[in-house]
Order: C-alpha cells, then sequence, then structure tokens
C-alpha cells in the first residue's frame, strides 16, 4: 500500500490555511485518500524539505506530498498544490475535482490565484504573522522573508500604514486593495449568478471541483488572518451569493479536517 504524507504549513493549533495549502488538503478529503499531514512552522520549512528536490530554490515551499511505495524505493517528494491534486485525481479518480481533464481548469486557477488571491495578499499581509502565527521564529521569519521576497525594507511599502481599515479611504492602499478585489471577483459572481440559473451551485456546475477548493481556500485564508476583512468581501456581493457559496462549500465534511 502506498503511504501518503502531506507537509503543510503550521498556523495557530497546527491548522491549515493558507490559498495553496488548503485546496490540495480538502481535494485529498474529499476523495477519502488515506494520508498523514506533517505540519512544520514556517521557520522549519526550509531545513526540513530543502534536501528533497529543492536543493536549488530560492525559497523552498510547500504543500510537499511525499510519496512512499510498497517496493521500498526511494520516496518521491511531489511539489506544486494544482499538480499534487491532479496526480490525486489520476489515483483516485473518484469523486472527480477535474471532471473535464486534468488541464479544463488551469486558465481558471490561474485566474482565481492572481486576479483574487494576489489582489487579496496584501490587504492581508500583516494580519498573517499577527493573527495565524504563535510562535516569534515564525513572526520574525515571514517579515524576513516577506522583505526579501518583495524587495522592500519595511512590509507598509507593500499592504499601507492604513492595512487594518475595514473601510478604507478613497484613494489609500487599503481601498486600491479593495477595489482590485471587487473587479477580480466580478467575473466569478457572474459565474456563481448563471450556474444558479441553471440549478447549480459551483462555479463550473452541479458538482464541486478543484476550482471551487481553490476559491473557498483564498477566502478561508482571509478569514483565517482577518476575519472582519472576509466579511467585507463576502459583502461585495450585495446578493449575498458568494456569502451562501462560501459558507456552504466550508461547512462541508471535507473542510473540516484542516488539522
Amino acid at each position: 500500500m502506498v503511504k501518503y504524507t502531506y507537509y503543510d504549513l503550521a498556523g495557530n493549533g497546527k491548522t491549515a490555511w493558507s490559498m495553496n495549502l488548503v485546496p490540495t488538503r480538502v481535494t485529498m478529503n474529499y476523495k477519502g485518500v488515506p494520508y498523514e499531514s506533517h505540519f512544520l512552522w514556517m521557520h522549519e520549512v526550509d531545513k526540513t524539505l530543502r534536501p528533497h528536490g529543492q536543493q536549488d530554490s530560492k525559497f523552498v515551499t510547500v504543500p510537499v506530498l511525499k510519496i512512499d511505495r510498497e517496493d521500498g524505493s526511494e520516496p518521491e517528494y511531489m511539489r506544486e498544490s494544482v499538480d499534487i491534486a491532479k496526480y490525486i485525481e489520476k489515483e483516485f479518480p473518484t469523486p472527480k475535482v477535474f471532471p473535464d481533464g486534468p488541464d479544463s481548469q488551469d486558465q481558471l486557477i490561474e485566474y482565481l490565484r492572481t486576479k483574487v488571491g494576489r489582489a487579496l495578499f496584501p490587504w492581508i499581509l500583516r494580519d498573517i504573522p499577527d493573527k495565524i502565527f504563535s510562535n516569534q521564529a515564525d513572526k520574525e521569519y515571514f517579515y524576513r522573508s516577506r522583505k526579501q521576497m518583495f524587495g522592500v525594507e519595511d512590509l507598509d511599502e507593500i499592504c499601507g500604514s492604513d492595512h487594518a481599515d475595514l473601510q478604507p479611504k478613497a484613494g489609500s492602499k487599503a481601498a486600491g486593495f479593495l477595489a482590485n478585489i471587487r473587479e477580480g471577483l466580478t467575473p466569478l459572481l457572474h459565474k456563481l449568478r448563471q450556474s444558479e440559473a441553471d440549478g447549480n451551485q459551483y462555479l463550473l456546475g452541479k458538482e464541486k471541483t478543484y476550482a471551487d477548493f481553490l476559491f473557498v481556500g483564498i477566502l478561508f485564508m482571509c478569514e483565517s488572518a482577518n476575519p472582519g476583512k472576509l466579511e467585507v468581501i463576502l459583502n461585495l456581493d450585495a446578493d449575498g451569493r458568494l456569502k451562501k457559496y462560501y459558507e456552504h462549500i466550508r461547512a462541508s465534511d471535507e473542510f473540516k479536517r484542516l488539522t
């Protein structure tokens, strides 16, 4: 029997929180994949995983799925959340999360990551170390690595001094982030509206897909970092459709196993 170990990034209470990791974990839960969780604090990721295929990486990343096969061969360490999800789809084909083929959602996945995830990230950048990390080593590593990643001396250069405002003033950085988030959500809300008109409740029809898990994973990251900001985002949809969609998937069995 193949043994799977999923390396995840720990938040408070060693629970999953990142938009890059939650969707793949939820995919495995949805499919009933037997796996073990190996949570790492952010400052542990490099020393733990660099020897396993990331020796030349500037930044060592998670998720990583370790695959131990029965034949006693060397374990395989698979990277990248979407690649892991596609591998899991092949090995555990039902229920499907890529019903139209493994590459069918690539454009939507890229859109969700860039137009929603990256639009959201600067607004919650300061919240992540304050609300998600409980140990000082992770807080210090986050600040140091993100300043290096973005090439800045202070994270306020990215997120602005008004990042905590839930009702940011016009012209502020936070207001700009919120405008970008609204713009990114617009075609997704249209998809949900059309899906509902067709008698469905998910982005691509009547069944959940990886794109749904990613969309909700992005919003869940915001909830983990700052629930008040999540409420602001959900309320951008005056019809309440986004809130209903989020809460429905968030309450599903596959989302309950995040530890």
